[in-house]
């Protein structure tokens, strides 16, 4: 990604497939629950040290690499995100303050925070109990989600 196509990422806002953090000294946990929905429903990018209303606010230059390391130990967390997810944030600058950018995927399994099932919508949302009509339905989507993809990738 670009530093034009990140401005105008952010320009853009948050929606279904993007999200910003505060997350300038630590990654909060609500940080995990979108990595989740995003799996969950068709991928999305996550912005770290970005408000919601777009601005842009930076990670503390002591807490970059500290950021880093705690999201990946954490994502690769069976305990904690199941299945683990292997994803690493990637580092810019932009107005000369660095944020971080998380590229999640489509999940080929439903994905898990601490045992909860989340959906992206406008925000996470908690799915619970599952039922096995939602769960057919969420899976018969996310084949047709994944089959568009690879048709769109290989052809």
């Amino acid at each position: 990604m670009t530093e034009y196509e990140l401005l105008k990422l952010i320009q853009e806002g948050e929606n279904i497939h993007v999200e910003f953090k505060k997350s300038t000294n630590e990654i909060t946990k609500d940080v995990y629950d979108t990595v989740c929905s995003f799996s969950n429903r068709e991928g999305g990018t996550i912005v770290l040290g970005i408000k919601d209303n777009g601005d842009i606010l930076g990670i503390a230059p002591n807490a970059v690499d500290h950021l880093k390391k705690d999201f990946v130990t954490t994502i690769n967390n069976g305990e904690k995100i199941n299945p683990p997810l292997y994803l690493q944030p990637e580092e810019y600058s932009i107005e000369g303050k660095i944020i971080l950018v998380i590229q999640v995927p489509v999940a080929s399994q439903v994905c898990r925070h601490r045992g909860r099932i989340l959906i992206e919508t406008t925000r996470p949302i908690l799915i619970s109990p599952i039922t096995p009509t939602w769960y057919i339905s969420y899976m018969r989507e996310k084949a047709v989600a994944i089959s568009s993809i690879k048709s769109h990738v290989f052809n």
